[in-house]
This record gives C-alpha cells, sequence and structure tokens, in this order.
C-alpha cells in the first residue's frame, strides 16, 4: 500500500528487514505533539520496548522526520521509568521543542484564564494545571496547529483535575489517544517470532 509504514524491528540477527513505501508530502501529514502519558502508558502498560520495539521504531523515525514532537515541559514531567527517560535521552533528544515562544504563552494564558474562571473545577485543580505540562502542551498544539497525543479521557464531570480532552474541546485543539496518532501515521505492525 502506498504511503503506509510496515515497521518490522531488526532482530539481534541483523536479518529482519525494516520495509518502508514512499510517505506522503510531509507538508500534506498531520503532524503530532505528544503527552507524557502517551510515552509513560505505551512504556510501562501497552507498548513495552521488549514486546513492541517496532513501536519504539516507529516513534524514533517519525520523530527525526519532523511528524512527532514533545515540548519541554513534558520532558520534565517523564521522570520513569528510568529506561525510558534514558530512550528519550538518546532517542528524542532534538524532538523536544521550546514553549517559550510569545504566541505559546499568549495561548497558555486564555487556558490558564479558562480554567481559573471554570467554576467545575476545584481549587487543587486549578493549582495543579497551572503547575503540569498539559497548558504548555496543548497551548503549543494549538499555535502550531498540531494533533495533541494523549490517552486521558474527555470527562464533562471532572472537578479534580482539568483533562487534557476537556481543555483541547474548549480551545478547538485537535487530539487523538496512541492508537489513533499510529494509525494517522499510517503505521501497521507485523508479527515475528523470536
Amino acid at each position: 500500500m502506498e504511503g503506509r509504514y510496515f515497521l518490522e524491528h531488526t532482530g539481534e540477527d541483523g536479518h529482519s528487514p525494516v520495509k518502508t513505501p514512499t510517505l506522503p508530502a510531509v507538508g500534506l501529514a498531520a503532524r503530532y505533539v505528544l503527552d507524557a502519558n502517551a510515552f509513560i502508558a505505551s512504556w510501562r502498560d501497552h507498548y513495552p520496548i521488549d514486546l513492541f520495539p517496532g513501536v519504539w521504531a516507529c516513534l524514533e523515525r517519525f520523530a527525526k522526520e519532523e511528524r512527532l514532537l514533545s515540548v519541554d515541559k513534558v520532558r520534565r514531567e517523564v521522570n520513569g521509568p528510568p529506561e525510558l527517560v534514558s530512550w528519550l535521552r538518546e532517542k528524542w533528544r532534538a524532538a523536544f521543542a521550546s514553549t517559550r515562544d510569545s504566541q505559546v504563552v499568549g495561548v497558555f494564558s486564555e487556558m490558564q484564564d479558562w480554567v481559573h474562571s471554570n467554576e467545575l473545577f476545584l481549587p487543587a485543580a486549578k493549582h495543579n494545571f497551572a503547575e503540569a505540562a498539559d497548558g504548555w502542551l496543548a497551548a503549543y498544539a494549538k499555535v502550531h496547529s498540531l494533533v495533541l497525543v494523549t490517552n486521558e479521557a474527555y470527562d464533562q464531570e471532572a472537578r479534580r483535575r482539568v483533562p487534557l480532552p476537556n481543555l483541547c474541546r474548549q480551545f478547538d485543539v485537535e487530539y487523538r489517544n496512541t492508537i489513533g496518532m499510529l494509525r494517522g501515521l499510517g503505521v501497521a505492525f507485523e508479527l515475528r517470532v523470536l
């Protein structure tokens, strides 16, 4: 299939090829910005690297192609597991963008105003929002027209925290979960028995 990746991780024997058909033009393809939980939950629960090395090869490849990135505040939030922190430092160092842009700061300020004026959220949720990376990530996605990747779910009754999908809906930021991102990138993984 033209435009779809079929990644297969190269085994220790070095004989498992990576098949990569032509990618669509990067200018026409969606770009994604990842939340901390997209890394942490994937590493720990959904796609551990020992069982799903192709997922991590995919993340590395698309980061190099500038289709995937995250922001500096997320890099600071990911403080475990240690192997993930090392992987990010080695494979994704250049894929963390700065949030110190005046447009990003302006949009973050608007988001923070909305959170603080929203009577639904408890004071602790408002305080945590101001300290966390989520608002910065959403502001960066909004300014740069990126698709935000999070495994959080929309919750219209949330009071104790500000779910990222709620913020995205309020500010018209497109978001997907990790599976949605992989589908959007056009990747499929093939079984290889060791």
